[in-house]
């Protein structure tokens, strides 16, 4: 992601970054989410939360505690649920399964549906990964004017951090120059 403009990459060890990078990203974003889960599901029950928040958090309970390696397709059911009626965290977390095929089938496009889900409701996190799948023609149509817009609402966004902006015009400034080059 960080390459000057003479760096070549061929396109397949590029992919393969870029689904490193993301997957990096995501096992940052679980852990941080499985702490939250424990600390709510600690100090009561899921019954007395949200309808959504308790479907995800069943969820996110079925991934913290199955064992490594064991099926955790079964917390799709879940999040989907959830994530289809709005839930920005079982969306993000869709958008994550789907792309790292962790407990379902990798899909980059199932990745895209989740994210631009999670990306319409101000998430800057999904708005940096729609950039990328705009970028790279990863589950949609490749487009870097798309790519762009949705870097710039990541760097836009009051909720992105201060590495998130970097990316974010890291990339914007790769794909522009990458750009100038083709005309």
């Amino acid at each position: 992601m960080f390459f000057n403009q003479r760096t070549t990459m061929n396109l397949m060890s590029f992919r393969v970054f870029i689904t490193a990078l993301l997957v990096i990203c995501s096992l940052c974003s679980v852990a941080v989410i499985a702490d939250e889960v424990k600390e709510k599901i600690g100090s009561s029950s899921t019954e007395n939360k949200k309808p959504l928040e308790a479907l995800h958090l069943k969820g996110m309970k079925i991934i913290e505690t199955g064992a490594m390696g064991s099926d955790k397709s079964s917390a799709v059911v879940y999040f989907q649920e959830a994530g289809e009626l709005g839930y920005l965290d079982s969306q993000l977390m869709l958008g994550d399964m789907y792309a790292f095929g962790f407990g379902i089938a990798p899909s980059y496009e199932g990745a895209a549906y989740w994210f631009k889900k999670a990306a319409d409701q101000d998430s800057s996190r999904a708005q940096l990964y729609m950039g990328d799948l705009y970028f790279e023609g990863l589950g949609v149509e490749k487009n870097i004017e798309k790519g762009m817009a949705y870097m710039q609402k990541a760097l836009q966004n009051p909720e992105s951090d201060e590495k998130s902006k970097r990316i974010a015009k890291a990339r914007m400034q790769e794909f522009s120059l990458s750009n100038d080059d083709a005309h």
